[in-house]
Order: C-alpha cells, then sequence, then structure tokens
C-alpha cells in the first residue's frame, strides 16, 4: 500500500532506518483509500441477508 512502512515489530534499528530514508526522499502525498459509511455497509449486509432467506 503506497504510503505505508513495515517493519518487524520492536526493531528499532529497522525503524530507525525507514525513518531516515523517508526523510531522505521526501514525503509523497498519498490519496486516502475510499471508506464506506456505515450506512452503505449496512445496507450492503441487508441485501446478503434478504438474498440468503430468499434462496431457502
Amino acid at each position: 500500500m503506497p504510503g505505508v512502512e513495515l517493519v518487524e515489530e520492536w526493531d528499532l534499528e529497522a525503524l530507525t532506518v525507514k525513518a531516515i530514508d523517508i526523510l531522505e526522499r521526501g514525503v509523497v502525498a498519498v490519496e486516502p483509500s475510499m471508506i464506506k459509511s456505515w450506512e452503505e455497509i449496512m445496507s450492503e449486509e441487508v441485501g446478503l441477508i434478504y438474498m440468503l432467506v430468499e434462496g431457502m
């Protein structure tokens, strides 16, 4: 995923190396992914439930 760097948990040396690398490269603006609202999620879930009930 762009804009995210991963290191092993508690690996401070790797974290330091990544942080220095990011600072040297500069920050690149990344658009956040579209997050669905609770209403959209619930509508999809209710639709799935209706499809299951109708198929019984």
